[in-house]
C-alpha cells in the first residue's frame, strides 16, 4: 500500500475517527518530497450562525486531536505531523499540516 493511502487511513482513524459528527468536508494529501514529505489539507465548510460557537469548540477539539496525533509510524519509518498553517476563504476553513519523515543527521532514518 502506499504511503499516501497509510496516511489517509491514519487522518480517517486516529483524527476524525475520534468525533461522532462529520467535522471535515474533504480533505487532500500531496506528496512533495517523495516518501519524505507530505502536505495535508483540510477542509471544513461553515456557515456564520448562531451555530458558529459550536463549530469553533468543534474546530478546537480537531486541533487538539491533531496535536496529540503528532508521530506516525509507516511501515519502519517515522514522521512527524504539524499545523503549517491555517486559511478562511469566505465560509470554507483551511488547515495545512505537514508531515515530515523524521531522520538522523546523516540522512539516516533514526
Amino acid at each position: 500500500m502506499k504511503k499516501i493511502e497509510k496516511i489517509s487511513n491514519f487522518i480517517n482513524q486516529r483524527i476524525l475517527g475520534s468525533f461522532w459528527g462529520r467535522l471535515i468536508d474533504w480533505y487532500k494529501i500531496k506528496e512533495m518530497k517523495e516518501e519524505e514529505l507530505y502536505e495535508i489539507r483540510l477542509y471544513a465548510n461553515f456557515v456564520i450562525t448562531d451555530e458558529l460557537e459550536i463549530f469553533r469548540y468543534d474546530m478546537e477539539r480537531l486541533v487538539k486531536e491533531i496535536e496529540d496525533n503528532t508521530l506516525l509510524k509507516i511501515e519502519d519509518d517515522y514522521y512527524i505531523t504539524v499545523i503549517n498553517k491555517i486559511n478562511l476563504m469566505d465560509s470554507t476553513l483551511e488547515i495545512v499540516l505537514i508531515s515530515e519523515k523524521i531522520t538522523n543527521r546523516k540522512g539516516n532514518i533514526s
